[in-house]
């Protein structure tokens, strides 16, 4: 990941992660700025400089799907972007990069839905 996080130590990894849990128990946000803060946020708590990114997509995925939306693949081909809406996070506390980046995922992937369910009906 980016140059502007340093990872906690191993040791308080679980009290974050708890933290964490409670806090998106109450959160007001939309999903899915709420799903993209829940991965930002998880790959923080990760205690080791190389990231925890398969597991971090799949919570992403999961919490999407638990709100409607389906799940979303980031493309190797989108990886500056994913990793600078990381750098965007930890340097700002800005979420926007990644949450636009999941919801042009999302879009793209329900086009794609209703374009094969057009098929379909013709």
């Amino acid at each position: 990941m980016g140059a502007y996080h340093t990872p906690p130590d191993p040791i308080i990894a679980s009290e974050l992660m708890e933290k964490l849990i409670k806090e998106f128990e109450i959160s007001k946000l939309h999903p899915i700025e709420r799903a993209a803060l829940l991965h930002l946020k998880f790959e923080t708590i990760h205690p080791f400089l190389d990231g925890n990114g398969r597991t971090g997509r799949l919570i992403l995925n999961l919490f999407l799907m638990q709100n409607g939306y389906p799940p979303i693949n980031v493309k190797f081909d989108n990886r500056k972007r994913y990793y600078d809406a990381f750098d965007s996070y930890y340097r700002e506390s800005d979420v926007s990069a990644m949450a636009k980046m999941a919801a042009e995922y999302i879009d793209e992937r329900l086009k794609k839905y209703l374009s094969l369910n057009q098929n379909d009906i013709k």
